[in-house]
């Protein structure tokens, strides 16, 4: 179901198509327009804030029931739908969505120290020592897995007590490395479809990035347009990092076990 809503402004009007598509609902602006920060904030019997990723669109898991929307565009509002009620509350809701953006520019600014302070430890740590090229998996995967589940933890911390134990036993190196891998198997469950829903068929596997021991999915849909690999970090909505962001995670869903991801996907070439 596919319905235009007109987005009115002092300097300039905009058209914004809401589509609903079975568990999803997808905002989309036109393709001309182009704004490096821009935000949608629906308003219904709660705000939601859904900012522009894809530039010009955002899809979120689920049905959305609004009265109104409002465009943000570097921090203030450019255009809106209309708004029911009197003048006062009207102010009101335009007070709260300003406020919540200039949390959100604070926030923003405090993950970009952090991205920077990460970045400047991990160059001075290959500087300082030469070790082999990494593969690009694993260079993939240290950006990919920013949060881990606590189930993945509890196993890493398990294994971190064991290692402990044999160090005090005067255990050799050979047997070091030999629980060192079993520890990592005993992370990797069996295949399994955390989002029946949204990709049928698919096939995920938990992995533990070997530098940083984070946790992530790793998964391989099929449909008759290709195949596609998945890659999905667990965490909240407002958890999406500027560094997730860059390297391609656009897509926030809710697993069956009522959990919720942003994930990346990508078509596999042939």
């Amino acid at each position: 179901m596919k319905r235009i809503i007109p987005l009115y402004g002092k300097k300039k009007n905009y058209t914004l198509y809401m589509n609903s598509m079975g568990k999803s609902t997808v905002f989309e602006l036109p393709d001309s327009f182009n704004a490096r920060h821009a935000v949608l904030y629906v308003v219904g019997d709660s705000l939601f804030r859904l900012p522009l990723w894809d530039k010009n669109r955002v899809t979120v898991s689920g049905e959305i029931r609004f009265d109104s929307v409002f465009l943000v565009i570097d921090g203030a509002i450019a255009a809106e739908s209309g708004l029911k009620g009197d003048k006062r509350t009207r102010e009101r809701i335009k007070s709260m969505i300003l406020n919540r953006e200039s949390e959100e520019k604070l926030k923003e600014c405090a993950e970009q120290k952090e991205t920077e302070s990460e970045a400047e430890t991990d160059n001075k740590t290959e500087s300082e020592t030469e070790t082999e090229p990494e593969s690009e998996t694993e260079t993939e995967n240290q950006a990919e897995a920013e949060y881990q589940s606590q189930a993945i933890q509890e196993i890493i911390n398990r294994a971190r007590e064991l290692f402990s134990f044999l160090e005090q036993a005067n255990f050799g190196a050979d047997s070091n490395k030999e629980e060192t891998k079993q520890a990592t198997e005993e992370a990797a469950e069996e295949s399994f479809n955390p989002f029946p829903e949204e990709f049928p068929n698919a096939s995920f596997q938990r992995r533990i990035c070997p530098r940083t021991g984070r946790a992530f999915l790793e998964g391989k849909y099929e449909t008759d347009n290709g195949q596609f690999a998945i890659w999905a970090v667990r965490g909240g909505y407002r958890s999406l990092t500027p560094r997730m962001r860059k390297n391609g995670y656009q897509r926030f869903i809710r697993a069956s076990d009522g959990s919720t991801y942003w994930l990346k996907i990508m078509q596999k070439n042939g």
